[in-house]
């Protein structure tokens, strides 16, 4: 026997309370022998054992109804107590697969062509009409993000399986413990002590493999650690293909665009991997677009069961969006692998005056000359157009208010000290939209730069400066980061080590932490000066005063930096299905909040599904001019997300990422062998049809629920409680009103005397 709230089963304990109480009235009775004890004893002996016996009765039945009461609150359940649960509810939990691979198509032949995805949402809607009325049920999409739809009832059910099914995206690689550990979750709340959870998937066999980390293992585990086992079974919708059915099967594996940013008439290399599932060589037509119009089209012959490379070249004309896209020319039955889109923003080089003020004499050690190589690697290594950025190093004093106005962002390298007027002029550069960053040195005259003027005293100032000190440590992202960087060049910050710093005080409540030291002081502060945006990074990004130049982040997120300071829109970017997207506006007066609106694109069309939502902002009133934050989870479906604030645009690209995209192109599904011992394995039940399925869960449940008659019971303890307790009240005497009478007269004739 088990318990569906095995914790209500402790208030079994309360049985103690009655049982302390009779143990504790017993001490309040004395005897006390008077002489004519003597003739009452023998009626005495014989009602006392009576009274005895109902006392005691008395006592355990009180005993009883706190632990009836709570073995009917845990309701338990008898677990070889079984039925064919006809016509008795249940909970199910159905663990959906909605990853890249059901998009296959598995029904090539007549009009309906069906993919797995679509076979497997009809099979499920068969299944819910057979469940037995009342029954809940909980959907929970396991492609990467995990997306639960809970506390259905089979109608409810039934319509949004229909919603479903006319998807045509997908999310990330298949989670089965995630899921797996969502639906059980419901299933520990539900209120039915019939429960079930099945895994609907096409199983394949990069989904499931074997290991001590494998998805069996977490999911066998997470099965067995249940209060109440949760019978589980597999089913299968995918129908393996034969050798005739698997020929003309091509993907494109990958796309790759280099450099990753672009500008106009700068040539970018874009690298398509096509593979073949079949086991003949394959000619396919690929093509690439740019914004609908072809740009190249090459007929390949892919070898059987082999992976091909080709290029396209393509130079943007002008500024924009640009939407890139190879597709293959022919159709086949994964028509969802048949395309990759992406798309990069071309723009003008954003030009950068660099002001070196420690310049030295050897090659590559001041901050200027890491500057330029992080900014302008392909004029610099390779002599060729393609930078994002154009650079122009000056010294101190060459350069003037005439010089900024071919400007869009300043760096001041080292400076020791800068003059009235250029403070001045930085500060109008950077009212009218301009970017600017300080990156303090060893050279920086602390004393100097605590004399110019804060920022609320229209300077450039954030604080007071302490001076430069020896300091040991690594660096950080702050709650609150200028913007986003890859999980890669985030992991390659851990490793960054700094020697030196400058700390800073009283900083400018305008001012925010990008970047932290580890200790929590600030490493980069942004403050928000006018229109533009005033960047002081406190240890330089040279190599004096750490490794931060010889870490693979450094290119990356000088690029991301520069960008940010010279407010840049962040253009089109590609992320993962569900990550989080956050954006930074500038907001003037009442503008409303940004709307994001989803456009989702598949196989190299859009599609009709789109949806409108509001980001979340946290907005500063500081100022009339003030820093709005927006964040957004993006949605778990491959597609383009686009932000608006005003005329103001940002757009983020959501697609699988490029390893999970290669794992879920593995045609091979598991054997019938493999399914079945994998099912053995786990625990569950291997099944491949729905009349299969719904054999198998009516004849096994996992036992008859007591909670009726646990309530009955209690019911009868408590009527026979009240009947033994009146026992025990006093009779009232029948002859006392004729007794009263009589002694009238009797009063009446003494007072008459």
């Amino acid at each position: 026997m088990t318990f569906l709230n095995a914790l209500l089963a402790l208030g079994a304990m309360a049985f103690s309370i009655p049982l302390i109480i009779h143990l504790l009235n017993r001490s309040r009775y004395l005897t006390v022998d008077w002489g004519a004890m003597q003739f009452l004893e023998s009626s005495v002996r014989v009602n006392a054992r009576r009274i005895q016996w109902k006392q005691l009765l008395l006592l355990l039945i009180r005993c009883l109804i706190p632990v009836v009461l709570a073995l009917a609150m845990a309701r338990p359940i008898i677990l070889s107590w079984r039925d064919s649960g006809a016509a008795n509810a249940m909970a199910l939990a159905v663990v959906l697969d909605d990853s890249m691979s059901m998009q296959t198509i598995d029904e090539p032949d007549g009009n309906s062509r069906r993919n797995r995805w679509r076979i497997a949402c009809d099979q499920l809607t068969e299944i819910a009409d057979q469940l037995p009325t009342g029954s809940t049920v909980c959907l929970v999409l396991a492609g990467s993000p995990p997306e639960m739809y809970g506390d259905l009832d089979t109608d409810a059910c039934k319509d949004q399986l229909e919603r479903l099914s006319q998807q045509t995206t997908f999310a990330g690689k298949f989670d089965l413990v995630t899921s797996l550990e969502r639906g059980l979750d419901w299933l520990q709340q539900a209120s039915h002590s019939k429960r079930h959870l099945v895994v609907v998937s096409d199983f394949a066999s990069s989904d499931w493999s074997s290991g001590p980390e494998s998805p069996i293992e977490g999911a066998q585990q997470r099965i067995a650690g249940q209060s109440v086992p949760v019978p589980w079974s597999f089913l299968n919708v995918a129908k393996r293909m034969t050798e005739d059915e698997s020929r003309s099967d091509t993907a494109i594996k990958t796309m790759e665009i280099a450099p990753r940013v672009a500008t106009v008439g700068a040539p970018l290399t874009v690298t398509a991997s096509l593979q073949n599932f079949s086991s003949t060589p394959q000619q396919v037509p690929v093509r690439l677009s740019a914004d609908g119009d072809e740009i190249e089209m090459q007929s390949l012959t892919v070898p059987a069961r082999s992976t091909l490379t080709t290029r396209f070249r393509w130079i943007p004309k002008s500024q924009g969006d640009a939407e890139l896209k190879v597709e293959l020319g022919k159709e086949d039955r994964a028509p969802a692998d048949n395309s990759i889109t992406r798309v990069m923003r071309v723009m003008d080089p954003v030009r950068v005056l660099l002001v070196d003020g420690g310049s030295r004499d050897e090659a590559m050690r001041s901050e200027s000359d890491f500057l330029r190589y992080a900014l302008t690697p392909f004029a610099l290594l390779q002599g060729l157009p393609g930078d994002v950025f154009s650079t122009r190093v000056v010294d101190p004093n060459g350069w003037d208010q005439a010089t900024l106005r071919e400007q869009d962002l300043v760096v001041c390298c080292n400076v020791p000290d800068l003059p009235v007027p250029q403070r001045q002029w930085l500060r109008a550069f950077v009212e009218r939209g301009g970017g600017l960053m300080f990156a303090l040195g060893d050279r920086v005259q602390v004393e100097r730069y605590n004399t110019w003027e804060l920022i609320s005293e229209n300077g450039v100032r954030p604080g007071t400066f302490s001076k430069r000190s020896e300091w040991s440590g690594a660096v950080r992202v702050s709650d609150s980061p200028f913007f986003d960087l890859a999980p890669q060049v985030i992991e390659s910050m851990a490793s960054l080590q700094f020697h030196h710093r400058i700390t800073i005080e009283e900083v400018d409540r305008e001012a925010w932490s990008g970047f932290l030291f580890e200790d929590g002081a600030p490493w980069i502060l942004n403050c928000p000066i006018g229109r533009g945006r005033c960047l002081w990074m406190l240890s330089s990004c040279d190599d004096g005063d750490g490794n931060f130049p010889a870490r693979p982040s450094y290119v990356p997120m000088m690029q991301k930096l520069m960008l940010f300071a010279a407010a840049t829109p962040s253009g089109w970017r590609l992320s993962d299905p569900g990550s989080r997207w956050l954006e930074h506006w500038e907001r003037t007066g009442s503008e409303t909040p940004p709307a994001i609106e989803w456009m989702a694109r598949h196989s190299g069309r859009p599609d009709s599904l789109m949806s409108t939502a509001e980001l979340k902002p946290i907005l500063d009133q500081a100022s009339e001019t003030s820093r709005l934050s927006s964040e957004i989870a993006l949605p778990r479906w491959s597609g383009i997300v686009q932000a608006t604030l005003g005329s103001d645009i940002r757009k983020m690209m959501v697609d699988v990422p490029p390893g999970d995209r290669s794992r879920e192109l593995t045609r091979d599904l598991l054997t019938e062998e493999r399914f079945e011992a994998v099912a053995v394995q786990a625990g569950a039940s291997p099944t491949n049809s729905v009349d299969g399925w719904l054999s198998l869960v009516r004849s096994r449940w996992s036992g008859r629920e007591m909670w009726f008659w646990c309530w009955l019971l209690l019911l009868a303890l408590v009527v026979a409680e009240l009947a033994l307790q009146q026992s025990f009240l006093p009779k009232r005497s029948l002859l006392l009103p004729a007794s009263t009478s009589e002694s009238a007269p009797a009063d009446a004739s003494r007072g008459a005397a």
